[in-house]
């Protein structure tokens, strides 16, 4: 039998789907009696080939789904290609072995193709969509136009909620930009070869990618229609107006928020558009982004950067407000956090903010209601465009930017927000030079409150505690080994299961996140764009430590407890129950689901019995139906020329001792030291080393074959026992084709048969065994009986085994050289005790002794083939 993962031949060689003739091709036309055999048999082995192929391509994409490893889906869409490809060939061969057969399967793969289309393929936005959009026409455009950011803006601007004047350079720009420089076909080949999980190979494609889109050429059209939008949003000020050029790709600030992962553009003049607007499309490709949108599982094409376009606010003070504790969940507890100047210091992690709590009910402040901020300098916009910093004014060191007023302002819009998104917001806020209180963003926040019992769990107080305070970003506790980390260029050498120390969260550490116990860091802010990162993947966080990368010793065993603000010595088991563990949150994953989608058309396989009248190839809904339909066809076309009832020119009679008839066809290199095309051979005639082994096995010693009985197909013999023939007629006699490496054997043994196929190479990718064996005389009990025999020595031989009733099939793939000739000297000898034991086998404890002496003669077979070592998948 044949099923996923035991593909029959063996390593992938490069894909050549168009053959040229082959030694088989030209022996075709050169040895008539045997031409059209010959000629299957070259088809049935590249069919084998294809066939192989296929089912590596199948076992790589069902690998990415189940072990989840990180891989764009341009790597998925390049693996299921080359698996229609080979699957074509495939159904290619077949139907030069057998027409008809061949040509219906060929409608089923057309049939699953159309099926896989929309897996494979996202869908595209309508071509009349525009590429440029003013923010009051947005109310009514959806995120895959928008991008996630800009519609957030564009909801809160039709509630009325203060958004400074701005337009959205939407997806399908982006999409023409590709296609007008003719990138789409290069960034998939990038990606397509990407492994995210290594930081070399994830560099070089975010630099080429980056270089490609930073030295674009725009479109006229899309400048054009830039221009035109500037002039309407800005009127008299549209070549003068400061612009924020800010990120916005579809499936930013949705369940994972892409924080700090895109780039934003400040204080850009409208004659410098182009080129920022280019960073902000490079941005997407960033070996930042390329690892958090494939560690997350986001399709590349399913994440087109949109832009939004703001007036840029000129600020005094701004910073982040959270309608929910963002450490703890605590819904009752909306918290401000601000910073003199622009926002950047706070959100990059380099500033220690002011904490504004307030009462969700009374919008009143809370009993020791702020911390002032510990800033000495802020950002600003310069002159000359982009940010300054300057040091703070003394008015400015004295009180803290967040006044009572101001947060019961920004609390009442954090409330309406989270009634337009439906949950607890994070928000990002300004006030300019005129007092003028803005909006620059909402999106979702995510965390997850501890359970209270584990909460209020505490370490033993013999436990010596290392560090003690700082602020949670992110509860929960974890033990790991202690890495310090100075910059972005120091995290390719973090091992898994860190706890990272560093001066700052700096964003780059969501590219390693996977291999994080925890974070703790000397300053940074809770508000800042890796705590939104480490609370989707709940990732313990302390910031603002003050001293975590000088207390904590590199390589050192700890245990962090984020929710109690400490870190142990060691390991403190007592705080690592299982069930207080935070879990990332809940999380739609397209590519995963996108795959399953995928492997829904390929793996299952529904055709499971060759011998049911629903075995065809109208039946076959999956690749996998396809691979079997077209293997079971192949080798009845290839096996067809001897079936009962037919027999075979140019066979020759093999002359042995044992008393049976068998014929053997020479496929080339089968025979060697026999001349002529007719006429028995001996033994010392076969150079095939598995029909050799064959032999040795069923004409062992312990293997009793009676002179009085005539080893051949009783059941034709009963048939047709009426007319007047020779016994020694191949209509009853059993048959072998041989090639050099190839054999196969049908063995007709009186009421029962038996089929060995095997392929020997040099190398184990090239073997293959399958065996099958069906019927008998006795009564159906005695022969399930040998069936459960031949299964348990089988299946402790390495072989995989599948019965029905009276019927067995058996493979293995993959077998060692030195070891195939072994097996195959196995399946004779059990083949020749066999033959009566349906009649014997009274009793399970009867199977379970005649298994127990096959292998007191075989020892060899038990120590070296653990189930599933010869290559079993």
């Amino acid at each position: 039998m044949h099923r996923r993962g035991t593909a029959p031949n063996g390593k992938l060689q490069p894909m050549r789907l168009h053959h040229p003739p082959s030694l088989w091709d030209r022996l075709a036309g050169l040895v008539s009696p045997r031409r059209r055999l010959v000629h299957t048999y070259a088809r049935f082995r590249r069919l084998l080939r294809a066939d192989h192929r296929c089912h590596r391509c199948m076992a790589t994409l069902e690998r990415v789904h189940g072990e989840d490893p990180p891989v764009d889906f341009h790597k998925v869409r390049r693996m299921a290609a080359l698996l229609e490809r080979h699957a074509q060939a495939l159904v290619k061969e077949l139907e030069a072995m057998a027409p008809r057969q061949g040509k219906a399967a060929e409608a089923a793969l057309d049939r699953v193709r159309r099926r896989m289309a929309p897996a494979l393929i996202p869908a595209s936005l309508p071509a009349d969509s525009p590429l440029v959009v003013p923010m009051d026409e947005a109310g009514g455009l959806g995120e895959d136009l928008l991008g996630g950011k800009a519609l957030q803006a564009a909801r809160l601007a039709g509630l009325g909620l203060p958004v400074p004047r701005s337009f959205v350079v939407t997806s399908r720009a982006f999409l023409h930009v590709l296609a007008h420089n003719h990138l789409g076909e290069e960034t998939a080949r990038w990606l397509g070869r990407l492994d995210a999980s290594n930081s070399k190979k994830l560099g070089r494609t975010a630099e080429a990618l980056c270089r490609k889109l930073e030295k674009c050429h725009l479109p006229p059209d899309l400048l054009e229609a830039v221009g035109e939008t500037l002039r309407r949003v800005f009127a008299d000020e549209a070549d003068s107006v400061s612009l924020c050029v800010r990120s916005s790709a579809v499936g930013e600030d949705r369940t994972h928020s892409f924080a700090g992962q895109y780039l934003s553009v400040l204080h850009v003049p409208p004659s410098a558009f182009p080129d920022a607007y280019r960073r902000v499309m490079a941005s997407k490709y960033t070996a930042n982004a390329l690892a958090y949108r494939v560690f997350n599982g986001y399709l590349d094409e399913e994440t087109p950067m949109a832009v939004l376009v703001m007036e840029t606010v000129d600020a005094v003070r701004s910073g982040v407000a959270y309608s929910a504790d963002p450490s703890t969940g605590d819904p009752r507890r909306p918290t401000v956090y601000g910073v003199w100047g622009m926002g950047e210091m706070l959100v990059q992690g380099e500033a220690a903010p002011q904490v504004v709590i307030l009462d969700r009910t009374t919008l009143s402040l809370h009993e020791n209601p702020t911390r002032l901020s510990q800033q000495t300098e802020k950002l600003v916009l310069s002159p000359g465009g982009g940010l300054e910093r300057r040091p703070l004014t003394e008015e400015e060191k004295a009180r803290g930017p967040v006044d009572a007023s101001l947060a019961r302002l920004l609390a009442r819009h954090l409330l309406a927000c989270e009634d337009l998104l439906g949950g607890p917001v994070d928000m990002e806020w300004a006030v300019d030079a005129r007092g003028r209180t803005w909006i620059l963003q909402a999106r979702p926040l995510f965390v997850q409150a501890p359970r209270p019992e584990c909460a209020a769990r505490e370490a033993p107080p013999e436990e010596r505690v290392l560090l003690s305070g700082g602020e949670c970003a992110c509860p929960g506790t974890a033990v790991g080994r202690v890495v310090h980390v100075e910059s972005p260029s120091d995290l390719p050498r973090v091992p898994p299961d860190a706890v990272v120390t560093a001066a700052a969260p700096f964003p780059e550490l969501a590219t390693i996140a996977d291999r994080l116990q925890a974070v703790l860091t000397d300053a940074g802010s809770v508000a800042g764009h890796f705590a939104s990162v480490a609370r989707e993947k709940a990732i313990p966080l302390l910031v603002n430590t003050g001293s975590a990368t000088t207390v904590l010793r590199p390589g050192r065993i700890v245990t962090v407890d984020a929710t109690a603000r400490r870190v142990y010595a060691g390991l403190v088991s007592g705080l690592l129950d299982p069930a207080c563990r935070l879990g990332r949150l809940p999380a739609d994953r397209p590519v995963k689901a996108r795959l399953r989608r995928l492997l829904d058309c390929v793996s299952p396989l529904h055709l499971t019995d060759a011998a049911s009248p629903e075995f065809r190839a109208e039946n076959c809904s999956t690749i996998h139906d396809i691979l079997r339909f077209c293997h079971e066809t192949a080798l009845r076309a290839m096996f067809g020329a001897h079936r009962r009832g037919r027999t075979v020119r140019g066979a020759r009679r093999l002359s042995s001792d044992l008393p049976f008839q068998l014929y053997l066809l020479d496929l080339g290199g089968g025979l060697a030291g026999a001349t002529g095309r007719s006429g028995a051979v001996s033994l010392e005639d076969v150079a095939n080393p598995l029909f050799r082994a064959l032999w040795k096995g069923l004409s062992s010693p312990d293997v009793y074959w009676s002179d009085k009985v005539r080893h051949m197909d009783w059941e034709d013999f009963d048939r047709v026992s009426a007319g007047v023939f020779s016994l020694d007629s191949q209509l009853l006699a059993s048959f072998a084709l041989l090639s050099s490496d190839y054999v196969n054997v049908h063995l007709r043994f009186g009421y029962h048969f038996a089929v060995v196929d095997a392929l020997g190479g040099a190398g184990n990718a090239r073997n293959h065994l399958r065996f099958a064996f069906t019927g008998g005389g006795a009564d159906l009990s005695g022969r399930q009986r040998r069936i459960l025999l031949l299964e348990r020595v089988l299946e402790r031989s390495g072989l995989t085994v599948e019965r029905r009733g009276d019927r067995l099939e058996a493979h293995a793939r993959d077998i060692p050289p030195h070891r195939l000739p072994r097996m195959v000297e196995m399946l004779g000898h059990l083949l020749g005790i066999t033959r009566l034991l349906d009649m014997r086998l009274q009793t399970e404890e009867d199977v379970r002794e005649e298994a127990a002496r096959f292998f007191a003669a075989h020892p060899d077979l038990l120590e070296t083939s653990p189930r599933g070592g010869v290559g079993n998948r």
